[in-house]
């Protein structure tokens, strides 16, 4: 990691971003205990934003905290991945439901735009900037409920998925397979067909559950 300058962003935020970007690529591997002091050193700020960043990232599922043990990267399981998709999926599909009749053409816009951008990242090999993206993209969609509570939901159990995804599909996945699945959901909110928005945002997560499971298990076996 690289020491912290000087940014508009919070000390917090910034060893925020560091810690969370050393977790995804693994440079703190899953399992690992985080060595704060160390940690400090190489950022070169005091434990104090540390130790917040690691409590913002515990309250994203990322990092678990023990009391007289310290702070550790979570674990990667086979039950774990499932627990997670599953809530995503009951989630998720639950909040398309619920927000295809709001959407805009403000919101299709701003989808059609991500996606495009999503897509071209991806040829690029910016796999960090298109992950983020395809966030953004699902999050237009949710984000016409006008509910900060569910948002943030949805986004701290993406967050936890991205442990998986930056571990087991970098590289790997069918860039036109990913554009396609992303335009059918925006083609069927830009119907307003409610319950294919629906079933499709579902599959759409079941796929990426089932690959991942399957190198989960490879990898544990």
């Amino acid at each position: 990691m690289e020491p912290i300058r000087e940014n508009k962003l919070t000390l917090t935020e910034q060893v925020r971003i560091q810690i969370r970007r050393a977790i995804f690529e693994q440079a703190l591997p899953a399992g690992e205990k985080i060595d704060q002091v160390q940690l400090a050193e190489q950022l070169n700020v005091s434990l104090v934003p540390v130790r917040e960043a690691l409590k913002l990232l515990a309250s994203e599922g990322l990092v678990s905290l023990i009391p007289r043990r310290g702070a550790y990267v979570v674990k990667l399981s086979q039950e774990h991945l499932i627990y997670l998709y599953e809530t995503r999926q009951l989630i998720e599909g639950g909040a398309t439901e619920k927000a295809v009749p709001l959407l805009t053409d403000e919101h299709f816009n701003k989808m059609n735009g991500l996606m495009e951008d999503m897509q071209s990242f991806m040829y690029k090999k910016e796999p960090h900037k298109a992950i983020d993206l395809n966030q953004d993209f699902h999050m237009t969609i949710y984000e016409a409920l006008e509910n900060p509570m569910l948002t943030d939901i949805i986004k701290n159990l993406r967050e936890q998925s991205k442990i998986y995804i930056y571990r087991y599909l970098m590289g790997t996945v069918d860039i036109e397979e990913i554009h396609q699945e992303h335009q059918q959901i925006a083609v069927a909110c830009q119907a307003y067909n409610v319950d294919l928005a629906k079933q499709l945002t579902i599959e759409h997560i079941q796929k990426v559950q089932v690959t991942l499971l399957e190198k989960v298990v490879s990898e544990q076996a």
